[in-house]
């Protein structure tokens, strides 16, 4: 192979693995801003108990 081909080949691998590097730690991110969410409030009875409100 010639210079420029090794070249224009090494730089495509960079490039790809530069890519999937990004996209791994997006993934990442993504994920871990998602189960950092506040979760919704419970509503808690009079004896602290997780329960649901009785109806009227």
């Amino acid at each position: 192979m010639e210079r420029e081909t090794v070249l224009l080949v090494a730089i495509v691998m960079l490039s790809l693995a530069a890519f999937s590097v990004g996209v791994s730690g997006f993934v990442l991110l993504a994920r871990d801003r998602r189960l950092r969410r506040p979760f919704p409030p419970v509503a808690l009875g009079a004896a602290g108990h997780h329960e649901v409100p009785e109806e009227r």
